[in-house]
């Protein structure tokens, strides 16, 4: 025996029982009607053959008893004041059930999305930090490039100032200088011809340059070239000297011409110890430094 027929078994002993003890509780009703049964039997087999006797007593039988069984049960039920109502299946009730769940169901995935686009926002969020602090850094880095550019751009003026004040010729007019000497360059030595201030590193490297460029133009300058001095008072910018203001000695006008276009201060100096025709040359310090 499975388990549905051990099942349907025990509904069937329950069944009997629960009828076994409803006989008992209406026994009073079940001899009425058996009482009632049996009188119109008894009639009834006077009329009828014994057959159709028993079976109309039979059947009258049951009829009496159930109507008896009923009428004791609806009783009891309106003695307890509960009153038997019919069984109703209201449709829209069912319909408002099935749209609720519906409704339900939508609002479930409504909040489910909210929480999606919760979580997308807060990663939306999380990235806009990140490429904020790479903004920051970024700046940062672009704020300390342009502190660095603008301090080359202060050193780079400050190297042009000094290339521009710088004491000396350009290279151009120290090329022109040795064009224009090399027209008057003399066969004997002018060692004495350019003087600078001792201890003074631009006067002497503008003494240098100009020894460089009377050598280039053939003029035989011995030693360095230059001859050093020391001086009581101090001496600024070019001072060239000749023997008497009368004399004018070959290419000292075209230096005096030269120095005048680079806007070199000069001046000029009568010496009687110098021979004939010849001039000399005394750089003194850079005048842009004269207090």
């Amino acid at each position: 025996m499975d388990e549905t027929d051990h099942a349907k078994e025990q509904t069937w002993r329950k069944d009997i029982w629960a009828f076994i003890s409803s006989a008992k509780d209406h026994w009073k009703e079940i001899a009425q009607g058996a009482l009632a049964s049996a009188v119109i039997g008894w009639i009834s087999s006077v009329v009828l053959s014994p057959a159709a006797a028993s079976v109309v007593g039979a059947c009258i039988f049951g009829v009496v008893a159930c109507f008896l069984a009923f009428r004791d049960q609806r009783r009891k039920v309106e003695a307890a004041g509960i009153e038997p109502k019919p069984l109703k299946i209201d449709v829209a009730d069912i319909e408002g059930r099935q749209k609720h769940e519906k409704l339900k169901a939508e609002l479930d995935a409504a909040l489910e999305m909210v929480a999606k686009t919760k979580e997308n926002l807060s990663k939306a969020d999380e990235k806009i930090a990140k490429l904020s602090t790479a903004d920051l850094e970024s700046r940062d880095k672009i704020g300390v490039a342009e502190s660095e550019l603008a301090l080359a751009k202060d050193r780079l003026q400050q190297l042009e100032a000094a290339n521009k004040h710088r004491w000396g010729l350009s290279a151009d007019s120290l090329k022109l200088l040795t064009s224009k000497m090399s027209a008057h360059a003399a066969g004997v030595d002018r060692g004495d011809i350019i003087t600078c201030v001792m201890g003074d590193q631009e006067s002497s490297g503008f003494a240098w340059k100009l020894a460089e460029a009377f050598r280039n133009a053939g003029w035989n300058l011995p030693g360095s070239g230059t001859n050093q001095a020391m001086y009581s008072m101090p001496v600024y910018g070019i001072v060239v000297q000749a023997r008497t203001q009368n004399e004018n000695p070959p290419g000292l006008s075209d230096f005096i011409t030269i120095i005048r276009s680079e806007g070199i201060e000069f001046r000029g100096e009568l010496d009687d110890s110098l021979p004939p025709n010849q001039f000399r040359i005394i750089v003194g310090s850079d005048p842009a430094r004269r207090l």
